[in-house]
Formats: C-alpha cells, structure tokens, sequence
C-alpha cells in the first residue's frame, strides 16, 4: 500500500512540470510572434530605404533616395516621404549609398514626391489581386531639360551598372499555368502635380 501511493506521489511530482511547461508554450509562441512583428516593422522601413539607394544606382544608373518609409501591416498602409531621383549620377558606390544615402536636393531633382501613401486589402491577395483601396500622390514634381537637337531624354546621364537585359519574346502560357496577378486601384488623389522644361542656355523655364 505505502509502495501504491509513494509511486502515485511520484507520478503526480513527474506530471506538474510537464503541465507547466505544456502551459507556458503558449506564451512562448506569443512573445516570438510579437517580437516578429516588432523586428519587422522597425527593420522593413530601413531595408527599403537603404535597398532604393543602393538599386537605383546599381540598375537604373541615377541616385534615388526616401527620406522616410512607414508600414502600418495591420491596416495595410504603407507611406512613403521624401521620394527623389537625381537627375545625374553622384559618383557613390551602390554599397557606400546603402550604408549611408546621401541626400538628394529636391528642388534640382529629376523627380521628387512629397508624399505617396497607400492603402492595400489583404484579403484579396488570395484571390491573387494586389488591390490597392486608395493610392495618395502629394506635391509630384518633374524637371527635365531638353536636349540640342529639341529632344527629352530624362536617363540620358543614367549609368547603370548592370545593363539592362535584352527583351526577349514573350512565351505562350501554358495550359496549367496559373491565372496573371490582377491589380485593382479604387481612388487615385494626385495633388499639387508640377512639370518643368528648364531652358538649356539658362533662360527661364520653357514651361
């Protein structure tokens, strides 16, 4: 009898641990998830503002830059400030730009936006449709000088260092293939749009 219940004793002193730590799993799961979501929405913003500087230079052959980037991931918004794109290179390496982007004056950028926001619907990413419920365009500027010849080449001082492949001919798609990617945009607001055609001999504006 004494050996009954001391083996119960044991058994009941085995079991309280494994409820405890079948009892804090949960909890462990849910501090991870938030962690995850708090290092993702501190480190997303820096990767696109260090990734658009080093890519513009590398691909596009211009320095770009974003002086600020928020995501809001519950709600799906994602704004974007201070967006510019010189109008010649700047001569910093890609790598040097990401590390550090050097800014970029807006008032002699090739394009500068003041605000981009935008509102996306989760739940029709399912359906494979990237739709955007509101996309906000603030205080859009472009400046552009003609060439000689009376020409507009905004990327004629792009140099990219990767070179832009050669287009090939589009494939036929295949009978199992999947349906495209749909895009759907409810509200466009573009506010403030401005356009300038500089005088190439340092006159004023052309338009």
């Amino acid at each position: 009898m004494d050996e009954q219940v001391a083996g119960q004793s044991e058994a009941s002193v085995e079991t309280k641990p494994a409820r405890r730590r079948r009892r804090r799993w949960p909890w462990v799961l849910l501090v991870l998830f938030v962690g995850l979501v708090v290092g993702l929405r501190a480190l997303l913003p820096l990767a696109v503002e260090r990734g658009t500087a080093w890519g513009s230079r590398r691909y596009l052959g211009l320095p770009a830059r974003i002086d600020n980037v928020d995501f809001s991931l519950f709600d799906g918004v994602v704004v974007l400030e201070g967006v510019s794109l010189a109008a010649q290179p700047d001569g910093v390496a890609p790598n040097d730009a990401a590390l550090e982007p050097p800014p970029i004056d807006p008032t002699n950028a090739l394009v500068h936006v003041g605000r981009i926001q935008t509102r996306l619907t989760w739940k029709d990413l399912r359906d494979r449709t990237v739709h955007l419920s509101e996309l906000l365009i603030e205080a859009p500027s472009v400046r552009v000088t003609p060439e000689p010849d009376g020409k507009i080449d905004p990327l004629r001082h792009a140099q990219p260092l990767v070179p832009p492949a050669p287009e090939a001919a589009p494939e036929p798609p295949a009978a199992d293939a999947s349906p495209p990617w749909k895009i759907a945009l409810d509200r466009l607001d573009l506010r403030e749009p401005t356009l300038r055609v500089l005088d190439p001999q340092g006159g004023e504006n052309l338009l």
